[in-house]
């Protein structure tokens, strides 16, 4: 597999084919790949939510800036940076890597104790801007993932945040929306799959020293 075959193929698609569906093997390598994102002290700062429900995503289209392929392709992600990064979610953590590595959580205070400290020096603001950057990554991930298995994708931060997060109720989660992603296959009508990527010169683009 030559990857960058798979990005030159990639592009944001603006028309999905509604008659093609992920197979359950392809969705659980993307919420795979999504789970395996890196992040900051890998403390995932950040949670997806993953519609499939076609009427929650046609509801969604007026605040998409009625762009339809929120509810035409076959998965709305909505990747949304949690808001209440504190010492419990820290504990949560630790807890997690205990189970995992089987270590008695004792033997992590030291861990714990110096990402608490990263994070209550920074203000509320700093740290939502925080999980916001890293919810990025998991986009990043996410679309060249989906690229490498052939699944098409289209990012939008073209959307209303505010009423992203009332319909979807993301306050109760401890959430807000940051950027989302349709995923599908696309149209064969859609004519933006034929045109050539435009990108900087490799020679202008990288400073190297």
């Amino acid at each position: 597999m030559d990857i960058i075959e798979k990005l030159k193929w990639r592009y944001a698609v603006k028309e999905f084919n509604t008659n093609r569906h992920i197979t359950v093997n392809h969705e659980q390598t993307l919420r795979e790949s999504i789970l395996l994102t890196p992040s900051s002290y890998g403390l995932q700062p950040y949670r997806v939510v993953w519609i499939k429900d076609r009427e929650i995503r046609r509801n969604l289209i007026p605040y998409s800036y009625n762009q339809d392929k929120v509810a035409e392709s076959n998965i709305l992600a909505v990747i949304c940076s949690e808001t209440k990064l504190d010492d419990s979610y820290v504990d949560n953590y630790i807890d997690r890597i205990g189970e995992v590595r089987d270590i008695p959580v004792e033997e992590l205070q030291v861990v714990a104790d110096r990402m608490k400290r990263s994070l209550k020096g920074m203000s509320v603001q700093a740290k939502r801007n925080w999980a916001g950057r890293q919810a990025y990554i998991v986009l990043g991930n996410l679309l060249t993932v989906a690229a490498v298995i052939n699944v098409d994708a289209c990012p939008m931060e073209g959307f209303v945040k505010k009423e992203y997060d009332r319909i979807l109720e993301l306050d109760k989660y401890g959430l807000q929306s940051e950027v989302i992603v349709s995923l599908g296959f696309r149209s064969a009508n859609d004519k933006y799959q034929f045109n050539e990527k435009v990108r900087k010169k490799e020679s202008t683009f990288f400073i190297d020293l």
